[in-house]
């Protein structure tokens, strides 16, 4: 999903960049979100690419895409209604 997300591209730009000594480690993790409003927000007003566009569009508009984002996310929702979805960062130190 991002630039940096592949641990061997992350490696690789380390070495070109001059870096010998170089050590690199996933941490996963899970984003928690409380419920369909904390995952609605991040998608219509958090995210940078898509809160100007869905934004733009009518209430009704915003409506069939928030069923939509929702549906999509639904595999991650739990028993509470909490969204639990793994995650993981590219850690690297070098020298």
């Amino acid at each position: 999903m991002f630039a940096l997300g592949d641990q061997s591209r992350v490696e690789a730009l380390l070495h070109e960049a001059g870096f010998e000594s170089i050590d690199i480690e996933i941490v996963n993790y899970d984003y928690v979100f409380d419920d369909d409003d904390a995952v609605w927000r991040l998608v219509s007003e958090v995210n940078a690419r898509l809160a100007p566009l869905i934004q733009s569009f009518n209430d009704e508009r915003k409506s069939e895409i928030r069923r939509a984002v929702l549906n999509e996310y639904a595999p991650f929702k739990q028993d509470d209604g909490a969204y639990r979805l793994p995650a993981g960062v590219v850690c690297a130190s070098a020298q």
